[in-house]
């Protein structure tokens, strides 16, 4: 299984992320950060092709 998760995706090897709503999933995680005091801290980067683990 995918990270030792059971996840559906782990399970089946594909991803349905707009419908995953399995307790244990490690994607469609949103973040937000607010009033970031050290300016320059933290770079995203988004990357235009799958990577994989």
């Amino acid at each position: 299984l995918h990270l030792g998760k059971k996840t559906p995706c782990a399970i089946t090897g594909v991803c349905h992320n707009y419908e995953c709503y399995a307790p244990e999933r490690q994607c469609g995680k949103l973040l937000i950060i607010e009033n970031e005091r050290i300016p320059g801290r933290i770079t995203v980067l988004l990357i235009g092709e799958e990577l994989g683990y």
